[in-house]
């Protein structure tokens, strides 16, 4: 019985053995899987991160052109408002001017005979 042990023992060596080799191969093609999908995921990422910075790069043009016109925009209603105001104000220094001067002016004789005239009075 001994030698049949023994045979036996050497046998559950072996296969000790080769199991051994097996789970070690085993490992060292799932460590190789698991470096070459960790290669993969960061190419994804890169590839991610290059996809964002030129979304980025897109939004923020936009937004510099968009605040370019509203700055236009802005600019020409101030210059606008500005005119308007010259004008209503210009205007108004006229009327307050003229006024008292056509009152006087409607008010004087001359002008009444002048008025008559053209009206054939």
């Amino acid at each position: 019985m001994t030698e049949d042990t023994d045979r036996i023992l050497r046998a559950l060596e072996e296969f000790k053995t080769q199991i051994t080799a097996g789970i070690e191969t085993f490992k060292a093609e799932v460590r190789a899987d698991i470096e070459g999908f960790k290669a993969e995921v960061r190419a994804d990422i890169e590839g991610f991160k290059a996809e964002v910075r030129a979304d980025i790069k897109t939004l923020s043009d936009r937004l510099d052109a968009e605040v370019k016109r509203w700055d236009e925009r802005f600019f020409q209603l101030s210059k606008d408002t500005l005119v308007f105001t010259r004008t209503v104000i210009t205007t108004a220094a006229i009327v307050a001017v003229l006024t008292p001067i056509i009152l006087k002016l409607v008010d004087s004789p001359l002008f009444t005979r002048a008025i008559g005239k053209l009206v054939g009075e």
